[in-house]
């Protein structure tokens, strides 16, 4: 296994890990939100209201990115992190260890033995889903690359989910300056 593969492999298990915890369990309040209730009624009465999209700001960055109303941001490390109900992304420069092209995006991919993957060129990147079956079942993935005002940003889940899967999905192909 390459020392591309280990440390991919090592970011994955982190975020896995991360996206389990809500900001109930880990007792941090969140940094912003994109339309959510009081600040009293948390994530919990995001739910049960009907989310609508909208554009949340991700000032690390200077970008924009609709999602659901509820939804989150807080930092993790060099990346946001954006929960909300249905939705858990990361979004963040590229690496030096990220796919340079779609073709590589691809074949990191086939290290997890996908299916249903697709791919799609897009006009400033790409996108890549696939699902795999590990020890705790299913895993969505999403892999979406967007090239902004000379830079490279990654919009990535795995989701639990075919549903969470979707929502990445359509909120990362709207990440924008």
């Amino acid at each position: 296994m390459s020392l591309r593969s280990m440390k991919l492999q090592a970011t994955l298990l982190a975020l896995l890990a991360l996206g389990a915890c809500s900001d109930k369990e880990t007792g941090k309040e969140s940094s912003e939100s994109a339309g959510a209730p009081a600040a009293s009624k948390g994530v919990e009465a995001a739910e049960k209201a009907p989310a609508k999209a909208g554009a949340m700001k991700i000032e690390k960055f200077g970008l924009s990115i609709d999602v659901p109303a509820g939804t989150t941001q807080s930092a993790m490390m060099d990346t946001q992190m954006l929960q909300g109900p249905n939705l858990v992304v990361t979004v963040g420069l590229a690496g030096e260890f990220a796919a340079a092209s779609l073709a590589e995006e691809v074949e990191t991919a086939e290290m997890y033995t996908p299916t249903n993957l697709t791919k799609a060129e897009a006009e400033s990147g790409w996108e890549v889903t696939f699902e795999n079956t590990g020890s705790m079942g299913t895993n969505y993935w999403v892999k979406v690359r967007r090239d902004i005002d000379g830079k490279s940003y990654d919009c990535s889940t795995t989701a639990n989910t075919a549903e969470q899967q979707a929502n990445a999905l359509a909120a990362c192909k709207t990440l924008r300056k």
